[in-house]
C-alpha cells in the first residue's frame, strides 16, 4: 500500500481519526461516496468551545416528512432511541475519504433530488436518507478511474477475463502469490447486466521508486456476485 501522507492538521486527535478510517474497506451493496467535510471541521473543532454547526437530519425516506432516524452532528451520529456512535473515542462512526482530506460517508441508493441512503451505525446495518448537496462519488470513478491509485482487494479471486462477464477467466495471481492489495491501472470500463466490468493492467508495485511493470491485463468484475468490492482504492496517494 503506498505510505500514508498526512499533511498538516489541527490536533493529535484529528490525526488520530484519520489513520482509522484512512483504509477501511468498502462494504457490500455500496455504490459511491459522498463528501462529508463536515465531519473533519468537527473532529478539528472538537473540545473547543463556541457555537457548532447544526445538527444534519438522516430521515427514514427520502422525504423532509418522513421520521428522522438519526443525527449527525458534532459529537457523532446518534440514532432514535439513544444509541450512538462517535468520531473520536468507540464505538466509532465509519467514515472514508473520496480523496486526500476529504472524509465521505458510503451511499447505498441515490434519490433524485440529492438524496442518499447511508448507515447510521457502525456495522452499517441500520440506514436512513439524508439529503445534502455535497459532491457524490460514484463507484465508476472510484475505481475506474485512471487518474486515482486503485487495487483489488482480498476479495479477488486472482483471475481475468478475456471479455467484461465471459467464462469463468483464467487465474493469473494464484492465492499463495496474491496480495491484500493488488495495485492496478484502469485502461476502461463498461457493465454488463449492471455489474460493473474494468479491464485492468496488473502492477507489480506502485510507490515504490522505480518503474511500474505491467505483470497482466485482462478484466475483473469490480464486485463478487454478492456484492463485495473486488475494485477499491487508496485516497491519500503515495
Amino acid at each position: 500500500m503506498p505510505a500514508l501522507s498526512f499533511g498538516v492538521l489541527a490536533g493529535a486527535g484529528l490525526v488520530l481519526a484519520l489513520a482509522a478510517h484512512a483504509a477501511v474497506a468498502a462494504e457490500p451493496g455500496l455504490i459511491g461516496l459522498l463528501e462529508m467535510p463536515l465531519i473533519y471541521e468537527l473532529l478539528e473543532r472538537a473540545g473547543t468551545r463556541g457555537p457548532q454547526p447544526a445538527p444534519l437530519r438522516i430521515h427514514r425516506e427520502p422525504t423532509e416528512t418522513s421520521r428522522v432516524v438519526a443525527t449527525l452532528d458534532h459529537r457523532g451520529i446518534a440514532r432514535a432511541g439513544g444509541a450512538r456512535c462517535v468520531w473520536e473515542g468507540a464505538p466509532a462512526c465509519r467514515y472514508r475519504e473520496a480523496e486526500y482530506e476529504v472524509p465521505a460517508l458510503a451511499v447505498f441508493e441515490v434519490r433524485a433530488p440529492a438524496w442518499y441512503r447511508v448507515a447510521v451505525d457502525p456495522g452499517e446495518r441500520q440506514f436512513g436518507w439524508i439529503r445534502s448537496a455535497e459532491r457524490f462519488h460514484t463507484l465508476d470513478s472510484l475505481v475506474a478511474s485512471e487518474e486515482r491509485l486503485t487495487h483489488l482487494t482480498a476479495a479477488w479471486n486472482g483471475r481475468l477475463h478475456e471479455a467484461p462477464g465471459v467464462g469463468p477467466g483464467r487465474l493469473v495471481v494464484p492465492k499463495a502469490k496474491r496480495k491484500a492489495e493488488q495495485p492496478y491501472r484502469a485502461l476502461r470500463h463498461t457493465r454488463v447486466g449492471g455489474r460493473l466490468w474494468i479491464e485492468v493492467a496488473l502492477l507489480d508495485a506502485v510507490c515504490d521508486g522505480g518503474e511500474e511493470r505491467v505483470i497482466a491485463t485482462g478484466w475483473v468484475s469490480a464486485k463478487t456476485p454478492a456484492g463485495v468490492p473486488v475494485a477499491w482504492f487508496w485516497s491519500r496517494g503515495c
